[in-house]
């Protein structure tokens, strides 16, 4: 589940969004709405191959403190909260179970199918953002839609929208700690690095990589291995409880 901050009060159209979804995403299945009639207002259900989804538009904002927050660390889009401060209404996006599902789907396929839905909404209205709540982050709608539509074109998993990377430091010059949050909600363990001198910006991309390698791969990074991005980098992987969450199991790294 994800949310549009809209700078109107009008949410776009059933048949706007499935326009937009086809403009979009051309390789994918339509998105088809449902056809039963339903109240002005009332949420929109979406299927799209056997995935359904839907669409529900709320005409008041998200409430400012829980935005606020994901602003303040939304690297991506660092005037996030100016760009939202002033945004109208929400709706709410979602993967829903059942329909024509045969299989459970995976967290990461639905992931990928809530992506699409919000980059076809904000495509056919007038966005102000993206709150992705379980990472606690906020998108700028062009960088979203830019990031779903490119993942959709390469075959990879957008984890840089879905994934919230938080570093804290002992001093200007670290060492570094590094947490992840978002991973759990998408059938995975959060990673953690501590005390680490690697600067704060390769300590993130190193990040996001691994949340992409294990949405791809699996939970493939076992205790007591090693694990590097190439032939040289080594890192020693330890499944242990996590340091900032209470009863947590976390897969921390230790960098060398």
């Amino acid at each position: 589940m994800a949310m549009i901050a809209f700078s109107n009060h009008t949410a776009p159209s059933a048949e706007a969004i499935s326009t937009a979804w086809t403009e979009l995403f051309p390789n994918q299945p339509a998105l088809q709405p449902d056809a039963e009639p339903r109240p002005e207002g009332s949420p929109i259900a979406f299927t799209t191959g056997t995935t359904s989804l839907m669409f529900a538009h709320v005409d008041t904002p998200i409430p400012w403190p829980e935005v606020e927050t994901a602003c303040q660390v939304s690297w991506m889009w660092p005037d996030a909260a100016s760009s939202l401060k002033s945004h109208r209404s929400h709706a709410i996006c979602v993967c829903l179970p059942g329909g024509q599902n045969t299989t459970p789907i995976d967290a990461a396929a639905c992931a990928l199918a809530v992506s699409r839905l919000i980059a076809a909404a904000m495509h056919a209205g007038k966005p102000a953002g993206v709150y992705w709540g379980n990472a606690g982050l906020c998108h700028k709608p062009e960088d979203f839609i830019d990031a779903v539509r490119t993942a959709d074109e390469e075959g990879i998993h957008p984890a840089m929208l879905w994934v919230g990377v938080l570093i804290s430091a002992r001093g200007p010059q670290g060492p570094f700690t590094l947490t992840t949050h978002g991973l759990r909600s998408l059938g995975q363990k959060e990673f953690e690095i501590i005390d680490t001198r690697m600067p704060a910006g390769d300590l993130r991309m190193l990040a996001i990589d691994l949340a992409i390698y294990v949405l791809d791969a699996g939970p493939v990074l076992l205790d007591g291995q090693t694990f590097g991005r190439s032939a040289e980098e080594r890192m020693r992987i330890e499944h242990t409880g996590s340091r900032f969450r209470r009863g947590e199991d976390i897969i921390r790294l230790h960098l060398p």
